[in-house]
């Protein structure tokens, strides 16, 4: 039920979305640049270790609108697979795809990561913004190291008093929860995942957690 709920929310807002990342008014430039700051943390991070791109390939999940997969496209990436629950999310990363005349390196994929088999393993496994709303986030951890050959990367909104509340409500009232994350609590997923090494870092909201498996 609450996948569904998931998928329903993000389909429905998909276009808005996209708008965080390609949204180049004055105003929404303004708000992103005082309540959104974790975007571009979490963007600066993941591409400082994706690039550089050129032969790499990438699978990007909860890919949303697909901007973190085609910029690693437009980087050189041999391939990246983007994948969402949400179905207009993947339309729209798809028209991007095609527009930017990288449809023959990044391929989109609408449906649940944990119940997808994609036959390969890749370079980087990413996840950013995914994990806010994973009950089982051990185990797609684990999938994520499973896939990947060298890098993990993934986001995780922290503890707050303040905001931590109010978005358990808000996402409450559409059908599903949000979970959140102690630096112990990432430590520990961490260190039990058979990693070559791991380092967290601190963002506005949360963390950054990056593995390395080899």
């Amino acid at each position: 039920m609450a996948k569904a709920s998931i998928s329903a929310y993000f389909g429905e807002h998909a276009v808005d979305w996209g708008k965080h990342y390609q949204g180049t008014s004055v105003p929404r430039r303004m708000f992103n640049g005082i309540f959104r700051r974790a975007l571009k943390q979490r963007w600066d991070l993941t591409m400082k270790h994706a690039l550089p791109a050129a032969g790499k390939t990438y699978v990007d999940i909860g890919c949303g609108t697909g901007e973190y997969s085609i910029a690693l496209g437009e980087a050189g990436a041999a391939l990246v697979t983007g994948i969402d629950f949400a179905g207009p999310m993947i339309d729209l990363s798809r028209r991007l795809a095609e527009a930017r005349g990288l449809s023959d390196r990044c391929e989109f994929i609408a449906g649940d990561f944990m119940k997808l088999d994609l036959g390969r393993t890749y370079d980087m496994a990413i996840a950013v913004g995914v994990f806010d709303y994973v009950a089982d986030y051990e185990a797609f951890w684990q999938k994520m190291i499973a896939l990947s050959t060298g890098v993990i990367v993934a986001s995780f909104p922290g503890h707050s008093p303040v905001r931590e509340p109010v978005r358990k409500l808000r996402y409450r009232r559409k059908g599903f929860p949000v979970y959140f994350y102690s630096r112990d609590q990432l430590e520990s997923l961490a260190n039990s995942s058979g990693l070559a090494k791991f380092a967290i870092e601190i963002l506005d909201g949360g963390y950054f957690l990056v593995g390395f498996t080899g």
